[in-house]
């Protein structure tokens, strides 16, 4: 008899990884394959160390949704990349059912993704070494506008976050 959890993940990822994958093509720079996302197994165990990022300092702050695609939030995530420019893993809704995603840098991102492409709303981004972590929340402010929270969390790219806002 197959193992009950084997099956229910076989069922999570079959449900969930055509809108994964359509919301990683958003929100990285260039176009990945199904094949290019870690496996489930490895993303739990990715998961559980990334768990060690809760202690850190943590700078939030917002901005309108549109500042991302400007030349000055270019310059934050390069001076990001220049604190800590190790791979990045990117999760949001349905990573731990269909697989993280490593991307090169976290200048791989895609500043032009639309507000309604990453599904959930929350995309994070935490670095191979598990020393940093950006968190971009969409949504929608009580004045109706598009928003975007950011949280930097870490050792280095906490310093980059006080010198955006």
């Amino acid at each position: 008899m197959p193992d009950k959890k084997l099956l229910s993940q076989k069922l999570l990822y079959n449900q969930y990884i055509k809108p994964h994958f359509i919301a990683l093509n958003s929100i990285v720079s260039h176009k990945i394959d199904i094949a290019d996302l870690i496996n489930i197994s490895d993303t739990i165990n990715l998961r559980e160390k990334a768990q060690e990022l809760q202690h850190k300092p943590l700078y939030e702050f917002e901005i309108p949704f549109t500042e991302k695609k400007t030349i000055k939030f270019d310059n934050f995530l390069q001076a990001l990349h220049e604190q800590n420019d190790q791979p990045v893993l990117v999760w949001i809704k349905h990573t731990i059912d269909c697989g993280a995603y490593k991307m090169n840098s976290i200048l791989d991102l895609n500043t032009q993704f639309s507000f309604t492409d990453p599904p959930g709303d929350i995309v994070v981004f935490v670095t191979n070494d598990n020393k940093d972590k950006l968190l971009l929340d969409c949504y929608v402010n009580q004045d109706g506008e598009e928003m975007l929270l950011i949280e930097i969390q870490g050792d280095n790219w906490i310093n980059s976050a006080r010198d955006f806002t």
